[in-house]
């Protein structure tokens, strides 16, 4: 019998760029056809992760986010 390991590994943040700043190296941007995650990342041990800023609950593709932004009004 095989041990339980995590499979994937996604971290929602309102802020990537403050994380780059910090010192962590930016995340590539993922294809547009992935609804998930926007960017993807990968540790010192080559472990790859997801990055989200819109959170996992529901899908939300690149065309979608890209129109949000255009609508969105600023305070």
């Amino acid at each position: 019998m095989s041990r339980p390991t995590i499979r994937h590994l996604a971290i929602k943040t309102a802020n990537p760029e403050k994380l780059v700043a910090a010192g962590l190296p930016a995340a590539a941007m993922r294809p547009s056809n992935r609804p998930y995650a926007e960017k993807r990342g990968m540790d010192p041990n080559a472990n790859l992760f997801d990055l989200s800023e819109h959170g996992y609950s529901r899908a939300e593709y690149r065309a979608d986010r890209e129109a949000k932004k255009k609508n969105k009004v600023e305070a």
